[in-house]
């Protein structure tokens, strides 16, 4: 939005920041923003933006996008929201006293911005915003996507990933696919509301365990119970009994819960190159948690200026990369860039 255009927005901000009892004496833009969260943002941006155009909330068409508030009740999105209001009910009492609105009215916006809002990406795939794209909230999400948001500023563009018939529903990706189906499921729950039903999240798979898929043929080497069920006539490693996967997993579950506490990038990098080693025990490079940890050794080889060793690791995630993403989605595209240096 135009710096002219946005002025509304911003000259609500630094007149509620400037207000406050506790600002410091330092007053920057910058952190003005940071004293609010994005999503307060944006819902400011949004009262601004109708005030401006004099229509109000209700006859807007921000109100026809699907909140899915009737299914929030003891839900982790109902807590972060309600968390939200609290640490910044000075703000929303400043928001209300300009714009007058119920507190009602307030949830019903809330819910539709955190269901609705698209996370703005840069040239490299990386978040650098939020907002509100109205006719884009109206594609529906897949885990296995035919399309994509890109960005060019802060103008959205869908393209297609491969080619879409007539009658297909063009579909994207709401988060990561890389991942395993509880794993995206738990997100899709938490974040959207939402139970995926598509065909990626219907062919049977249900957790890690089941995620361990042959790099043959890439059907499922375990079924739900951990007991080998693979009958591929191609190279596979030698089936691991149930209990030495059991076994396997309580070492990557130690590693899991260790990982976090390390502030330190090259014991960061020890210990996922061992998590690594555990998961190629019972699983290839096509599993998704292999490949999210060779991904993350690559980010940290490049940070600790490794970067022979980066392009390694960058080269082993690429094929797990075409399998969950394809060759033309714009992750598998820069994954494939070290690899070409």
């Amino acid at each position: 939005m135009p710096q002219s255009k946005d002025w509304p927005f911003h000259k609500l901000l630094c007149h509620w920041y400037t207000s406050r009892k506790d600002q410091s004496k330092t007053f920057s833009k910058v952190s003005c923003l940071k004293a609010v969260p994005e999503l307060l943002q944006l819902l400011s941006k949004l009262l601004c933006l109708l005030k401006q155009k004099q229509i109000s909330l209700k006859d807007s068409d921000f109100y026809t996008l699907k909140s899915n508030r009737e299914l929030s009740a003891n839900t982790a999105l109902e807590s972060q929201l309600a968390q939200l209001l609290i640490e910044n009910r000075d703000f929303i009492t400043y928001l209300k006293s300009h714009f007058h609105f119920t507190a009602e009215d307030l949830l019903q916006i809330l819910f539709r911005l955190a269901c609705n809002a698209v996370g703005i990406s840069n040239q490299d795939l990386q978040y650098v915003a939020v907002g509100l794209y109205l006719q884009a909230s109206l594609v529906n999400h897949s885990c296995h996507p035919n399309a994509i948001f890109l960005f060019e500023g802060n103008v959205l563009i869908l393209k297609a990933l491969k080619n879409i018939f007539s009658g297909e529903e063009i579909v994207v990706a709401y988060i990561d696919v890389m991942q395993d189906k509880h794993t995206r499921q738990k997100e899709l729950q938490e974040r959207y509301l939402f139970v995926c039903e598509c065909e990626k999240c219907r062919d049977g798979s249900t957790g890690a365990e089941a995620e361990h898929r042959c790099p043959c043929c890439l059907s499922l080497v375990y079924d739900q119970s951990g007991i080998a069920n693979h009958s591929c006539k191609g190279e596979l490693k030698q089936i691991v009994e149930k209990e030495n996967l059991c076994f396997y997993f309580s070492c990557i579950k130690a590693c899991c819960d260790k990982l976090p506490f390390l502030k330190d990038r090259s014991e960061q990098l020890k210990l996922i190159e061992k998590l690594i080693h555990f998961y190629l025990e019972i699983s290839s490079d096509l599993n998704v948690h292999v490949a999210a940890y060779l991904n993350r050794a690559m980010d940290l080889c490049i940070e600790l200026q490794l970067y022979r060793k980066a392009i390694t690791y960058g080269e082993r995630a690429l094929p797990a990369m075409e399998v969950h993403y394809s060759e033309l989605h714009p992750l598998y595209a820069l994954q494939a860039l070290p690899s070409l240096c």
